[in-house]
């Protein structure tokens, strides 16, 4: 984050505090519940915003030497990121072109002899997906054109640090094209000198709008995270503020009133504060002090979830591992508490063709939960739909 842009938002919060206020939206806004639980929009979610913007899938940490890969499910696709021999790192969809078998387990790992090979029947590729190697090949595939049998690829950038992939890439927009306004200012926190620490999973029963909504507010934070009292100065205060399609929220630290003592142009916000970046659709980059947590809410089933979280910390800290496995661990009991209620939102809400209960049809967003209104309208927009939907 650039020093003038945190001198800004460390004097936005300090006249906050003094006036009782936060940021807000113009009014309130009532949404409809069947968001949350229809197949057919659902669908339309998948096809129309996900499929074709990039997500985040690791950090270039984990992928060090060549062979180095990641392996994983995104929106349904598998997807394998491999260090090639020159340094590049690319990304296939990880099926063998045979009879579609995944070729890696999901997780990370070095490919055996520079490769993949089938668990199936054996059909053999190199680091850059090329078939180079059939069983019995004259008796069973005469003719096979093998340079049309490769691994199919995925657009794979890498930026910021990170290893992005799109789903189905329609070749228009880059990582830098999709972040807009945000790129800047990721570039100015240097991520790509951080490094990788651990990564874990969970499957959760709820939409993921429901998981994204849920970290753009700090409305709640005083009833559900009774704990972040220790440490959070004013839990019903953030800043929200709009990058084209994507959110940045600041929640304010008790540390944050230390900037009192400094000039006007001195004052900063990075050590005082959680920065959470929702990436639209469902990534949300939470910037502390000395780490950085990613978490991808990524779309199982019109209400489930398969939320991947990734940790990355600066180089000079990485041998701090009961430090980082506290403070890593208090970030994760949180979303616990916060999955624990978004479950049973869920079911109150409903699910895909099951029961309606009367008079229970919209939810409501409340002036100070900005975000949630922001990011809703970025649905909205990329769905070509109104804000009833």
């Amino acid at each position: 984050m650039l020093e003038k842009n945190q001198a800004e938002l460390a004097d936005r919060l300090l006249r906050h505090i003094d006036d009782g206020t936060t940021d807000v939206a113009q009014q309130t806004s009532e949404r409809r519940i069947d968001a949350y639980r229809d197949g057919d929009i659902y669908r339309r979610e998948l096809d129309t915003i996900f499929r074709h913007r990039p997500v985040i899938v690791a950090h270039d940490t984990q992928l060090q030497s060549p062979g180095d890969y990641v392996a994983d499910d995104v929106y349904g696709i598998p997807y394998l990121v491999v260090r090639q021999a020159s340094g590049e790192i690319r990304g296939f969809v990880n099926l063998c072109r045979h009879r579609g078998t995944r070729l890696a387990d999901p997780g990370s790992g070095k490919a055996v002899a520079d490769g993949f090979t089938c668990p199936w029947h054996g059909w053999r590729y190199g680091l850059s997906g090329e078939l180079c190697g059939i069983p019995d090949q004259q008796r069973g595939f005469p003719g096979l054109d093998t340079g049309r049998r490769g691994l199919l690829p995925l657009r794979t950038e890498v930026r910021h640090g990170f290893v992005w992939v799109t789903p189905e890439s329609d070749g228009t927009r880059t990582v830098a094209e999709h972040l807009g306004p945000l790129d800047s200012e990721f570039a100015a926190v240097g991520m790509e000198s951080y490094t990788f620490y651990e990564q874990s999973r969970t499957v959760a029963g709820f939409n993921w709008k429901l998981g994204i909504e849920a970290f753009l507010e700090t409305y709640h934070f005083r009833w559900l995270h009774p704990a972040m009292k220790k440490y959070v100065f004013a839990p019903d205060l953030s800043l929200v503020d709009a990058f084209g399609e994507h959110v940045r929220l600041v929640a304010p630290k008790k540390s944050v009133l230390e900037n009192r003592a400094l000039p006007p142009q001195d004052r900063r916000i990075r050590d005082y504060a959680t920065i959470a970046y929702t990436i639209f659709p469902s990534t949300v980059l939470f910037l502390e002090k000395r780490h950085i947590t990613v978490m991808s809410m990524r779309p199982a089933g019109v209400d489930s979830c398969d939320v991947h979280f990734l940790h990355i910390v600066q180089e000079d800290t990485l041998r701090r591992r009961s430090y980082w496995d506290d403070n890593m661990g208090k970030f994760m009991d949180a979303a616990a508490e916060d999955f624990a209620v978004l479950e049973l939102t869920q079911h109150g809400i409903g699910r895909d063709g099951g029961m309606r209960i009367p008079g229970h049809e919209t939810v409501l967003f409340g002036r100070n939960e900005r975000g949630l209104q922001l990011f809703r309208s970025s649905v909205d927009s990329a769905l070509g739909t109104g804000s009833d939907a």
